[in-house]
């Protein structure tokens, strides 16, 4: 078990290592320890249990990467433990800025019922990288329970017209099992 502590630095290590039908070419990823699965293209490759992420995808072209994490709180959770203050306690480690207007910053009801969390928080941050490449990182916190699930997707800017969509769709099959 981890410490609310813990979860923070576990989401800005990963950060920095850096029902849906079963569309034609995808695959299901079911981790069933951590109660979660996510489709993802059959060519794209998978690795599991790396770098603090429960699953890594990664694009054929090595310009796109999708993780997940799950860390579990450890002890008490009260009424300051929230997907936004996970989010938000991640972003003061990091030299981003959220580009995601703050109202629009939660998931919706209707959203959370789909995925199958209690709360949900986004956020949306552009960086460059040492050699001056633009890129693109979105966070998804999901909590249920004690469970704090992480999205990771970071993309290259460049590959946003080839992979934008097909990261957007493993980001929505995902969903916690029960």
């Amino acid at each position: 078990m981890l410490k609310k502590s813990m979860i923070i630095p576990l989401i800005v290590a990963v950060l920095c290592v850096t029902g849906m039908a079963q569309p034609a070419g995808l695959q299901k990823h079911v981790d069933t320890e951590a109660k979660f699965s996510i489709m993802y293209p059959a060519e794209w490759n998978k690795e599991t249990n790396k770098d603090g992420a429960n699953v890594v995808f990664t694009a054929p072209d090595q310009t796109a990467v999708v993780q997940v994490q799950l860390q579990i709180a450890d002890g008490e959770i009260d009424e300051t433990f929230t997907a936004m203050a996970v989010l938000q306690e991640a972003e003061k480690q990091l030299t981003y800025t959220n580009l995601i207007p703050e109202d629009m910053r939660t998931l919706k009801p209707a959203q959370l019922k789909s995925i199958g969390a209690q709360e949900g928080a986004l956020g949306s941050y552009k960086t460059s990288t040492e050699e001056g490449m633009m890129v693109v990182q979105e966070i998804v916190v999901l909590l249920k329970g004690k469970n704090v699930y992480s999205l990771i997707k970071t993309i290259q800017e460049t590959a946003l017209p080839q992979h934008g969509k097909t990261i957007d769709g493993m980001l929505k099959s995902f969903k916690i099992l029960k």
